[in-house]
């Protein structure tokens, strides 16, 4: 499955400056993993889940329930384990998204030299992603999210094929390593898809082996997951609402930055197309684009919805880059041609690291203050007896209290009816809860429905804003 690339090196010295650009891009990530500062809703969400998993809290629990887990198990009991051993789920899920990223950056390296790749071009390409991430989606590098991990799984099962070298056992294995990807995020089904088409326009004699291998294994997991959750899985797994309107908006404006990877990944298959390896990251590149388009539409997804997308196109761009050169190297010098398409890809990058210099220094200045500020809130928190509401829920979970609702999904299930809305505010309305916390001033939340709004309004006071948390609501006097 080689390409034809050509094969003189690039110099160590454009490698290292590449390195050197994305270390840059990725210290303020890397200086805000310890700090106890929530980086976004889904931090203190999935440190929950991942507490679930060690006491008797259900991990899906019932539809009438205030949260929901809408991800597979897998990424929640490794947070669990990581999590005890250094005493923090949240700054256990930070540690294995920052290990993910750089397992994905190696995975791309390694697939492209797997390919025909020369071996810095190899790398470069892993540090273009590296460095890409970091620019232009920093919010979700060094946060608790399974996304990355999810990613070097699924990345890990492509170079296991690429190894096998058509060998059944190499397919079994990769099947069964990307559906252990699928079970630590479920949305990653672009490369699988992407793999099948492909085996079934060159290898149709694996083709069938691949579909009864993938299809035992899936529905194995699957009976798996059912005996050891019951139908709450599935239920907690599809609850969210969708609108095509967002997934245009949001598509267009996560793939600006890629068009000159997208140019690149275009113009290997249109150089290239009757090789199977080109064919094969050509296909990934289709159906990520498709595929993150879609999912661009469903409430509360973010960015992260176009890393297949990312991934994809920098595989091609690696590819491109020897491609390209192969083909002119009569006329030019192809180590000058590798040399010139190295700059060209890294101006996406070069774009954002005036932005660093600030999200660096902001990082450096601003975040021990911001963690005091958190620790007066979680304290704050603490301090108050019997159920807390906080929208943050890391705030919740610093302070040691249990899961009570998530705000998002809390919203998803009474839209489509699964808790009752009259039930919620009753309970509202019985100062149920000691404390709300909201992450808006106004002491609302965009997360839940108006009248759920209304209800801590009539019957809940601002007693308490942070600069950092929002505001506290406690009880009002009757």
């Amino acid at each position: 499955m080689a390409i034809p690339l050509s094969r003189p090196a690039l110099r160590p010295s454009i490698l290292a400056a590449v390195l050197l650009i994305a270390g840059f891009l990725l210290a303020p990530a890397l200086i805000e993993l310890p700090f106890l500062v929530s980086k976004g809703y889904n931090e203190g969400w999935g440190a929950f889940l991942a507490t679930h998993v060690l006491d008797e809290n259900p991990l899906y629990p019932k539809s009438g329930a205030l949260y929901a887990n809408n991800y597979p198990p897998v990424s929640f009991y490794v947070i669990a384990g990581l999590g005890s051993l250094i005493g923090d789920h949240i700054i256990a899920g930070r540690l294995l998204s920052i290990v993910g990223l750089f397992w994905v950056g190696a995975s791309i390296a390694a697939i492209v030299r797997l390919l025909g790749g020369q071996v810095l071009v190899a790398l470069f390409s892993g540090l273009l992603f590296v460095a890409y991430l970091a620019a232009y989606h920093g919010y979700f590098v060094g946060m608790n999210e399974p996304q990355l991990l999810g990613h070097a799984i699924m990345l890990s099962g492509l170079i296991i094929f690429l190894r096998g070298g058509g060998r059944r056992s190499y397919l079994f294995l990769t099947a069964l390593v990307m559906l252990i990807a699928g079970l630590v995020k479920h949305n990653l089904i672009a490369l699988p898809i992407a793999l099948t088409i492909w085996l079934f326009l060159h290898a149709r004699k694996d083709f069938g082996f691949w579909l009864l291998s993938s299809f035992s294994l899936l529905s194995t997991a699957l009976l798996i997951l059912f005996l050891s959750y019951g139908d709450a899985f599935f239920v907690n797994v599809v609850t969210r609402g969708y609108s095509l309107a967002l997934a245009v908006h949001q598509f267009v404006l996560w793939i600006s930055p890629l068009h000159l990877y997208l140019t690149a990944a275009f113009l290997l298959v249109l150089l290239n197309h009757r090789s199977p390896g080109t064919i094969l990251v050509g296909l990934y590149v289709l159906i990520a684009g498709i595929w993150g388009f879609f999912v661009s539409g469903g409430d509360g997804v973010w960015h992260n919805a176009v890393f297949d997308l990312v991934i994809a196109v920098v595989i091609a761009g690696g590819l491109f880059i020897g491609t390209f050169a192969h083909r002119c190297q009569e006329r030019w010098p192809s180590r000058s041609i590798t040399h010139v398409l190295v700059v060209i890809l890294c101006l996406p990058i070069l774009l954002k690291l005036p932005h660093t210099i600030g999200n660096l220094k902001r990082a450096l200045t601003s975040l021990p203050r911001s963690e005091q500020l958190v620790a007066e809130d979680v304290a704050f928190i603490a301090g108050r007896k019997g159920p807390v509401l906080c929208e943050n829920l890391a705030l919740c979970y610093w302070a040691g209290k249990t899961l009570e609702a998530d705000f998002f999904n809390l919203g998803q299930k009474l839209k489509a009816g699964l808790v009752s809305e009259s039930a919620l505010i009753a309970s509202i309305e019985n100062r149920a809860f000691s404390v709300i916390q909201m992450d808006e001033a106004t002491g609302t939340s965009f997360r839940l429905p108006q009248r759920i709004n209304e209800a801590i309004s009539r019957e809940y006071v601002i007693t308490r804003s942070s600069r950092k948390s929002g505001v506290f609501l406690e009880p009002a006097e009757k």
